[in-house]
């Protein structure tokens, strides 16, 4: 009996540990273009505002894709993010994986987290980055928590279609 035990624990341990790993093929139905909106909670009125957005994610190799963010309508903004999946799947970047779960549609949410600063006023907080890879929606969203505060708030959501 102590046996089994043991081996229940150690299963559930080594499920724990791989269900926060991901890997290049969760990214893969997300690659192509998308079209959708960015809300996002303004640091200056604390109101939320939405702009058109749009996104290309392209494959770079193994373990790396590009994801190229325009604003139809806001000339001379946009740009391009680099996810670099590291290792063993349990970081993005400087990004830690902190969840991977499959939702009921089959998509895969990710969560990330990470440190930094926030706010006018460059406040310390931490991070989350919530990815939601679906076929047809792909969602991106921060949230943050300030250093000495209990709760997140959310800082701006991507939701794109196609």
């Amino acid at each position: 009996m102590k046996h089994l035990f043991i081996l229940v624990i150690a299963a559930g341990i080594f499920y724990s540990a791989q269900s926060q790993s991901v890997t290049s093929k969760d990214f893969q139905a997300v690659a192509g273009s998308w079209t959708g909106e960015l809300t996002y909670l303004d640091y200056t009125s604390n109101k939320k505002e939405s702009i058109k957005a749009s996104l290309a994610v392209k494959k770079k190799g193994e373990d790396h894709f590009e994801m190229d963010f325009s604003y139809p309508g806001e000339s001379g903004h946009g740009g391009k993010d680099h996810y670099r999946i590291k290792a063993n799947g349990t970081m993005i970047n400087d990004m830690k994986v902190i969840e991977r779960s499959v939702q009921p549609d089959g998509s895969v949410k990710v969560v990330l987290e990470e440190k930094g600063k926030d706010g006018n006023d460059s406040r310390s907080a931490t991070f989350h980055h919530l990815l939601v890879l679906g076929t047809s929606q792909f969602t991106i969203t921060k949230l943050v928590m300030f250093d000495g505060e209990g709760n997140f708030f959310q800082r701006n959501q991507f939701v794109f279609n196609r």
